[in-house]
């Protein structure tokens, strides 16, 4: 689909602007037919909403950027020093040697770069010792601004409102969703994952974590996706025709490599599965066909990128890191509650 930018943009101000100038009843008319900002919304809803949530998404980070920052020089003020005085005592001076290596040993020496998720920086070059000392003050920072939020929460308000008018709404028919679980629970979480996708193997255990902690209130589905049967959707359909779907699913999924053939019979065997029924249904029509068939039904729906969380029938367009996805789910909680 050809999407007209210069629109866009105007819809999003239409959209976000000011609120004091009522929307008109119609933005175009062709003879007696006349059609509404509504009506051109609907058509473009995914698309606005990946817009828009990009917006909220980046508005919420300078906003609580903000927030730090006026807490912090609360603090400071309340405790008569400077700003800097503040961060030096609770967070600068508290980094130690012990601390740095720490978290070098937690990441087996290889530094993670703000810039990429898979570059890294060797914590035995002098880079790489700047690149830890940086990671460990910004996070020492960002926890003790966690902690003045909680000692502050009382005089904070936050009124940012999230897109939700145009968060798309997800419906599954024929998609082969696994269920952790088959109790009935308030809410549901389904991931939509790539068994060789790297950031879909970040934000499943993120997901499983957050699972076990809530699960009272959530239950939590997978559902493999890719362009055609892989051999390890076929691997993981296989398990499950004899009852072993989460066993393999997470072998899969520690897997750091693209799954072959080999490793698929070697997983088959340490999960104890009938090796002679597993190749057989590894190589079945029926097994190819009901992922293709599940492929199909997830393209339909406008998903075609992984990982994909759907969170009570809606796509959740937030970031997959654990504090967002925590954050969220315990909004949609206190919402339950209310109601």
């Amino acid at each position: 689909m050809k999407i007209h930018y210069t629109f866009i943009y105007l819809a999003l101000f239409a959209i976000t602007g000011c609120g004091q100038n009522k929307e008109p009843k119609a933005i175009a008319r062709i003879g007696n037919h006349e059609i509404t900002l509504d009506k051109v919304d609907a058509t473009i809803q995914k698309e606005l909403y990946v817009m828009l949530e990009n917006i909220y998404l980046l508005r919420k980070q300078a906003l609580n950027d903000l927030i730090g920052e006026k807490l912090l020089e609360t603090e400071a003020k309340n405790c008569n020093i400077s700003i800097d005085s503040l961060v030096a005592i609770n967070v600068t001076h508290k980094i130690s040697d012990s601390l740095l290596s720490a978290k070098a040993n937690s990441f087996s020496g290889k530094i993670p770069l703000s810039s990429s998720l898979y570059q890294f920086a060797d914590f035995k070059t002098e880079y790489g010792k700047q690149v830890l000392k940086q990671y460990v003050t910004n996070e020492s920072r960002a926890a003790y601004i966690d902690q003045l939020r909680e000692k502050y929460k009382n005089t904070i308000e936050v009124y940012l409102e999230e897109p939700n008018k145009f968060q798309p709404e997800i419906k599954f028919n024929n998609a082969n969703i696994h269920f952790v679980d088959l109790e009935k629970k308030q809410n549901t979480i389904i991931l939509i994952g790539n068994y060789e996708c790297d950031n879909c193997k970040i934000a499943e255990p993120i997901i499983f974590e957050l699972y076990e902690k809530y699960k009272k209130n959530f239950k939590l589905g997978f559902a493999g996706y890719d362009t055609a049967p892989s051999i390890s959707m076929r691997c993981a359909e296989s398990a499950a025709l004899q009852g072993k779907y989460w066993e393999m699913h997470h072998k899969i999924m520690n897997h750091r490599q693209t799954l072959d053939s080999l490793n698929a019979l070697k997983f088959a065997s340490e999960i104890n599965l009938n090796i002679t029924q597993f190749k057989s249904d590894f190589s079945s029509k029926k097994v190819v066909n009901k992922i293709s068939a599940s492929n199909k039904e997830i393209e339909s729906l406008g998903i075609t990128q992984t990982p994909a969380i759907i969170i009570n029938d809606k796509l959740y367009g937030g970031a997959y890191d654990k504090k967002s996805l925590e954050s969220y789910l315990i909004k949609i909680i206190n919402s339950s509650d209310v109601h």
